[in-house]
């Protein structure tokens, strides 16, 4: 079974610059980079979190179904390690800026990010020189906790009658 955070992390692996820079070479958690060893890459490791309070959340579509929203009363607020493999620092870079859009794009805006550093053949030894260079970024992916599904309401039409009356005059006008 896939965790809500692994879904998420599909989902924004489906954006499309980020599908052309790396494909289906990502992988989540820290085992897989043994088996994911070719650039360019990304890995996601997930480092610990906290459960937070919504913000301007009311509730969200659910994924293919017409007329249902979901509830939405917390946050997994979880704090992510992603390493970015790319040929070189330059590929790093690039991949890195691949994520952090896709991220801001496919979360709408439902992601924090920290600091990062870069890992080059000179700073950790000769296994670099084949592995290419790494950006390992701190990020935050705010994951819905789902409280309910319940059906969504249509507004098929509205009617407005309102008017306004004039101080000095007293005179009423229609406004809509």
């Amino acid at each position: 079974m896939t965790s809500p955070l692994e879904t998420l992390i599909d989902i924004i692996h489906t954006e499309a610059d980020l599908l052309a820079a790396v494909g289906a070479n990502y992988s989540f958690g820290r085992l897989a980079s043994k088996t994911n060893n070719d650039w360019p890459r990304v890995m996601w490791v997930s480092d610990n979190g906290s459960i937070v309070d919504t913000t301007y959340v009311g509730g969200r579509l659910v994924s293919g179904e017409s007329g249902t929203r979901q509830t939405v009363q917390r946050v997994d607020a979880a704090n992510c390690e992603v390493q970015c493999w790319g040929e070189d620092f330059e590929a790093a870079i690039d991949l890195r800026d691949a994520v952090v859009n896709a991220c801001l794009r496919e979360t709408k805006g439902s992601v924090r990010f920290g600091s990062y550093r870069v890992v080059t053949e000179t700073s950790a030894g000769a296994d670099y020189a084949v592995s290419g260079c790494k950006i390992v970024m701190q990020l935050t992916l705010q994951v819905p906790i789902i409280m309910e599904t319940a059906a969504q309401t249509v507004i098929s039409s509205q009617s407005h009658a309102a008017t306004f009356v004039a101080k000095t005059t007293g005179s009423t006008t229609s406004v809509c």
